[in-house]
């Protein structure tokens, strides 16, 4: 899902929002089966997790870049996630709340969201 935003309390400026997470399959031997498994990178929100959701795949470029966290070579792929998607994540890893970065490099900012609130956002967002 793409959703145009305004931020009116910095700029003024639209931008895209095309949320984007990284995460990995690991694939596990479970007797004579393999299984994959979906690693997603979170981060700790008080003593809950919480998952990462990046503005665009660019900025998830970005932290890897200034991280050296999270990558490519490590198996960790940037994939967008559309609403749908989104709320299966925050229900199947009982995920309640999302960590926003600002742009890498820039304030350092994390925006945190709980996650009914961030699918609201999504939801009320007009689409591109």
């Amino acid at each position: 899902m793409n959703a145009t935003a305004e931020n009116t309390e910095s700029s003024g400026e639209e931008f895209i929002l095309t949320p984007t997470v990284l995460l990995r399959l690991i694939e596990a031997r479970v007797g004579e089966y393999t299984e994959e498994r979906v690693e997603l990178v979170t981060a700790g929100s008080g003593t809950e997790e919480a998952l990462i959701v990046f503005r665009n795949p660019e900025e998830a470029e970005k932290f890897r870049k200034t991280t050296g966290k999270y990558s490519a070579a490590e198996g960790f792929r940037r994939i967008g996630m559309g609403l749908e998607a989104i709320k299966a994540v925050f229900e199947k890893w009982g995920l309640r709340y999302v960590h926003m970065p600002e742009a890498w490099g820039e304030s350092g900012v994390v925006d945190t969201f709980e996650a009914d609130s961030f699918v609201r956002m999504l939801e009320e967002s007009p689409r591109v």
